[in-house]
C-alpha cells in the first residue's frame, strides 16, 4: 500500500476519491495534457474518468496518487510497477494552469522517493516524446539520467513518436537525490 497522503513542500498526494472527477475533468480533458501523455485519451470523458476511479477501487495497491494543491487535484502521479525485474515507470500529468511551477517536479521526485523506499524498487524509468522536452527537463530535475533516443516508439492518434527514455537505480538516487 502506498503511504498516502504523503505530503511534500507545497503539495500533498493522496488516494482518488469519487468526488474528484468533476474537478479533474477540465485539467485532464484539455488537449495540451492528453497530447503529452501516452495513456490519456481524448476527449477525456466522465466515462473515462469513472472506469479510472473504478479501476483504482478494484485495485487500491496501484501506486496512482492524485496530485493536490490546497485540497484541490490539480494532476496525477504513479507508476506502473514490474515486479519480476523490481522496477516501475513514473507517469504524471499536471493540469495546464498548473504548468511552469514546479508542480510536477514536485509530485514526481515524492512518487520516486515513495517507489525506492516504500517499494523497494531498484529502478524508475521514464519516457517522454522529443516533441515534449519539458517532460524531459522536469525528469532531469528529479535526478534520472537519459539513456537512449527510441525511434517510432510509440504510435499516438496516428503517428509514430519518437521517445526520449530515462531511468534512476536506486544506488545513484541514494547518493544524489535522496533527501532532495
Amino acid at each position: 500500500m502506498l503511504p498516502l497522503p504523503y505530503p511534500t513542500s507545497r503539495l500533498v498526494l493522496r488516494r482518488f476519491e469519487r468526488a474528484d472527477a468533476a474537478p479533474m475533468l477540465p485539467l485532464i480533458g484539455d488537449f495540451e495534457v492528453a497530447n503529452g501523455v501516452l495513456r490519456i485519451p481524448h476527449p477525456y470523458t466522465t466515462e473515462d474518468a469513472d472506469a479510472f476511479l473504478s479501476m483504482l477501487e478494484r485495485e487500491p495497491e496501484k501506486p496512482i496518487a492524485a496530485v493536490t494543491l490546497d485540497g484541490a487535484v490539480i494532476g496525477a502521479v504513479g507508476l506502473e510497477l514490474d515486479g519480476v525485474h523490481g522496477r516501475g515507470e513514473l507517469g504524471y500529468w499536471i493540469g495546464r494552469p498548473y504548468w511552469g511551477r514546479g508542480y510536477a517536479t514536485e509530485a514526481a521526485r515524492a512518487m520516486i522517493a515513495i517507489g525506492f523506499t516504500r517499494l523497494s524498487l531498484n529502478k524508475i524509468t521514464a519516457h517522454h516524446y522529443t516533441r515534449n522536452p519539458a517532460s524531459g527537463r522536469v525528469l532531469e530535475k528529479v535526478g534520472m539520467v537519459r539513456e537512449g533516443l527510441l525511434k517510432q516508439h510509440f504510435q499516438r492518434w496516428g503517428r509514430y513518436e519518437d521517445s526520449v527514455a530515462y531511468g534512476l537505480t536506486r544506488d545513484v538516487w541514494e547518493v544524489r537525490c535522496a533527501g532532495t
